[in-house]
């Protein structure tokens, strides 16, 4: 059974005034689509109704862009975990619309370019590389935002959480020396409190 497609399949190339939409072809299979040069669309959809998940791999890198009327560039999540593994940039103000109990993870670069993300819906994304090139603005409105990547921009929340960080990382996490110095004074006042009363 074929598991990687080119992106070619799913849309134009140079088709700036586009909508690429990732539906229900891969049924419930996790599936790689790759592409070998760069893709500008207007607009991404991942609208999986059957638990499939795309993986969207390959270089130079994926681009949102303002259409030719002026649309505002989107990425929408309507259901299932999707990731770009292919670097990602957006070259215009650009709205992230993920679902309840639905990911989108960056996986690779995500460049702003100096651009607005904003992250709306009540799903999650995930931010796991480097966020950077040229700064710019991610404004959560709404959900989740996670993961380690370095952030080089302006990090907005007006009504979501943010969780940064890898979980698996905390349990060896060093305290900080301000943290360990009042759990030492916490213990020698324990210490004295208990030589006291004995």
């Amino acid at each position: 059974m074929e598991k990687e497609r080119p992106l070619r399949n799913y849309f134009s190339y140079s088709s700036g005034w586009h909508t690429a939409t990732f539906g229900d072809a891969i049924g419930s299979d996790s599936r790689t689509v790759f592409t070998d040069t760069a893709v500008s669309v207007n607009s991404i959809s991942f609208a999986n109704t059957m638990g499939g998940s795309y993986n969207i791999a390959g270089r130079p890198s994926v681009n949102l862009i303002a259409s030719t009327v002026g649309t505002a560039p989107s990425v929408r999540v309507d259901a299932g975990s999707h990731e770009f593994q292919a670097a990602f940039a957006i070259h215009a103000d650009t709205t992230a619309n993920i679902a309840s109990d639905s990911t989108l993870t960056f996986n690779n670069a995500l460049n702003l370019l100096g651009n607005t993300l904003t992250k709306s819906g009540t799903g999650t994304l995930a931010i796991k590389n480097d966020f950077n090139s040229g700064g710019g603005t991610v404004n959560l409105q709404q959900g989740t935002i996670i993961g380690g990547g370095t952030v080089g921009g302006d990090l907005n929340n007006s009504g979501g959480i943010i969780s940064p960080g890898n979980s698996s990382a905390a349990g060896t996490a060093v305290p900080e020396p301000t943290t360990m110095f009042l759990s030492l004074v916490g213990l020698a006042g324990l210490l004295q409190l208990l030589r006291r009363r004995a």
